[in-house]
């Protein structure tokens, strides 16, 4: 927060946050039907939704069969005996490297399965990103989840994001905030809507889907009860609606940190390093009012650009907390444009002042400590 206050990161926190509370969606609560999600994203229902079935397995599965056809042909070895063996092999690569071997034969037999995980990844990440949600890993292979122990044994690839409000509600407090839950679903929405984007079709993302699903159901006593089969589908329609028009905004940040995260596993100061220079580069800054408009009863969708006007009731989500009844009228808030530089130059000479200002501050924090060392030996 202290280099966001500093300007170093000019995107950091752009949407529903309380600088920013704006999402790039604006409208009457959450209600988003297929077919609006269809006018807001330009995507239909089913480019959103995960394929039950996986391509890449399935071409592994019907290659590796022909292989061991061809070569219990050529070495006389029986069938079955390959077949076991074959198992036997990928159970044991399960169990020791969490199917690492496996993946890097799938890999290698299927390249954009490869990109795909990196695309659907990088979406994750812009967006727990853009919201201020702190990014505390990423990995795009099994064998980098193995040597990160947020990762071990659990998933193959993976964005780890911390959202401390929601700690905080889950840890303290009996309820979690609107506002929690609506971030959440969009960075959790994320992968999808980044595959849609890239290929017109969502083929991972099934255990997203679920994540968000299990998170929302679990939420039946107390003041969170209410979230139905019915509720949850469409919390669902809305955080793919907003992740993609996030990513959309964000285009050339989404692009650049692709290419960080592509060029081996790119660290967490390169990927955000890369995020902020495309930003500052094409003088993108924080949303400072929603994108657009949408009425969930009319099932309409405006473009702000194309209104004079917010609709009546259109503004910002609150943080009210979830209860037995839905949101209550949302209230719209202001927030102040960051200025960004338009060159090196300029930035380098707006730190200047900034770095005299930090260094006073620590002398006088070192002053202050000096005289608690003195009061304490006295």
């Amino acid at each position: 927060s202290a280099l966001q206050n500093l300007n170093y990161l000019q995107v950091y926190g752009a949407a529903g946050t309380v600088q920013h509370p704006y999402y790039p969606a604006e409208g009457d609560g959450e209600l988003v039907s297929p077919n609006l999600l269809e006018k807001i994203t330009g995507f239909p229902m089913s480019s959103l939704t995960p394929k039950n079935s996986n391509k890449a397995f399935l071409y592994a599965g019907l290659g590796l069969c022909v292989l061991e056809a061809v070569a219990s042909y050529i070495s006389g070895i029986p069938l079955d005996w390959l077949v076991l063996s074959t198992i036997i092999a990928a159970m044991t690569d399960k169990l020791t490297t969490n199917g690492a071997i496996s993946e890097t034969i799938l890999k290698t037999l299927y390249p954009q399965y490869a990109q795909k995980v990196l695309k659907h990844e990088a979406g994750h990440f812009l967006c727990a990103y853009l919201l201020g949600l702190p990014v505390e890993g990423c990995v795009l292979s099994a064998w980098a989840a193995l040597e990160d122990s947020r990762f071990q044994n659990q998933v193959t690839a993976g964005t780890s994001f911390f959202d401390p409000e929601l700690s905080s509600d889950i840890l303290y407090k009996n309820r979690v905030s609107k506002r929690s839950i609506d971030r959440y679903s969009i960075v959790v929405m994320a992968g999808i809507a980044a595959e849609a984007m890239n290929w017109d079709q969502a083929e991972g993302g099934a255990g997203d889907e679920m994540a968000l699903a299990t998170f929302l159901a679990q939420m039946t006593g107390g003041p969170n009860k209410g979230w139905d089969y019915e509720r949850i589908r469409n919390q669902a329609r809305w955080g793919a609606s907003q992740a993609v028009l996030l990513l959309r905004h964000y285009k050339v940040c989404y692009e650049a940190l692709v290419d960080a995260l592509e060029r081996g596993n790119g660290t967490l100061g390169e990927c955000v390093y890369a995020i902020e220079n495309a930003a500052r580069e094409h003088n993108i800054g924080p949303l400072n009012g929603p994108l657009g408009y949408y009425n969930g009863q009319f099932e309409s969708w405006q473009l702000a650009s194309e209104i004079s006007t917010p609709p009546v009731g259109a503004g910002v989500s609150t943080d009210a907390s979830i209860d037995t009844k839905e949101n209550g009228v949302p209230t719209q808030s202001s927030s102040m444009p960051i200025k960004s530089s338009s060159s090196s130059e300029e930035l380098l000479e707006e730190l200047v002042p900034l770095r005299a200002q930090m260094e006073e501050k620590m002398k006088e924090i070192e002053r202050q400590l000096k005289d608690l060392d003195n009061g304490g030996l006295q």
